[in-house]
């Protein structure tokens, strides 16, 4: 679905909303994949999990989460607060923005 898709601040956002994929920001930065994953798969069946990390390979504190369904991923997205270890984390739809 192409448009404007608000981000968790509330500014729009012109891109592209990937199926299936949810944004996650607020990630400890010890974070592990498997872990990332371990904790999703409470909500749902996880295809695949990123943390996106820097040159040097340490982690930016953001991550996505693949689904098998646009069900899960809407699933998660409409909880709201999700907190891992006591820490908030920041979940939205997952955009592919335009020349990005």
């Amino acid at each position: 679905m192409e448009g404007l898709v608000a981000l968790p601040n509330g500014l729009p956002l012109v891109g592209v909303e990937i199926p299936n994929r949810v944004f996650v920001g607020g990630l400890p930065y010890n974070m592990t994949e498997l872990q990332m994953k371990d904790f999703f798969s409470q909500f749902g069946n996880v295809r695949d999990c990123k943390i996106i990390t820097d040159r040097a390979g340490l982690s930016k504190g953001y991550g996505f989460v693949t689904f098998e369904s646009e069900e899960e991923a809407t699933q998660v997205f409409m909880l709201g607060s999700l907190f891992y270890r006591e820490k908030k984390l920041n979940v939205a739809k997952a955009v592919r923005r335009h020349g990005g």
